[in-house]
């Protein structure tokens, strides 16, 4: 059985969270807007964002790149140039300011186009 201070300290966390999941729900997007579109071929090729590193596809040598920037590693984005889920992806969640500086932050950001022809070097070689 729990203490009343125990009880106390409970309630008080259950309540933050409840607040804080309340308060980062106010900026999303409604579901029908996440869920529900248009999932065929994009009729334009999807641009990615700036920030995203200009990569010869030498994954070990951006490794270390990132690594001596301080970074915490790589983060491989896969994805194809018509595609609407990775557009999706590219507006809801890189469209939010706390994950694009997270992620700006800790880790340099390759893109491969899955269709694409570039050949891609692995860490380890």
């Amino acid at each position: 059985m729990l203490g009343p201070i125990a009880r106390a300290s409970r309630l008080a966390c259950i309540t933050f969270f409840a607040l804080a999941g309340a308060a980062r729900g106010a900026d999303l997007p409604a579901d029908e807007e996440i869920y529900g579109f248009d999932d065929q071929m994009l009729a334009e090729p999807l641009e990615h964002p700036d920030w995203f590193k200009q990569s010869f596809l030498d994954l070990g040598a951006d490794l270390s790149e990132a690594l001596e920037a301080g970074k915490r590693g790589i983060m491989v984005y896969f994805g194809q140039r018509r595609c609407a889920y990775c557009q999706k992806l590219m507006k809801v969640n890189f469209g939010l300011e706390d994950i694009v500086e997270y992620t700006r932050t800790h880790f340099d950001v390759i893109p491969i186009d899955v269709f694409g022809v570039d050949e891609v070097t692995d860490i380890k070689g």
